[in-house]
């Protein structure tokens, strides 16, 4: 099964590519595929231009999986 790993646009590519490598290591039947993160565009498509990304500081189990859902969305990752 493979398991998509991206960002919101503010985190480190660099650290995600890191968390990737490392969960990979792991024997199993997952995969860790790592993407670019999110541009704020993308990232507005989901959570809405009212709230600027550097002030959201958490966001409610709602707001994230409709992010997840968006993301899959773009990228065109199967359900």
């Amino acid at each position: 099964m493979n398991v998509y790993l991206t960002s919101t646009p503010e985190f480190s590519p660099d650290v995600l590519n890191e968390v990737a490598l490392i969960l990979g290591q792991t024997q199993g039947e997952l995969e860790f595929i790592s993407s670019n993160p999110m541009t704020v565009q993308q990232f507005n498509l989901s959570i809405g231009e009212l709230n600027p990304i550097d002030a959201i500081e958490s966001l409610s189990f709602d707001e994230f999986f409709g992010l997840c859902s968006t993301y899959r969305v773009i990228k065109e990752i199967p359900v």
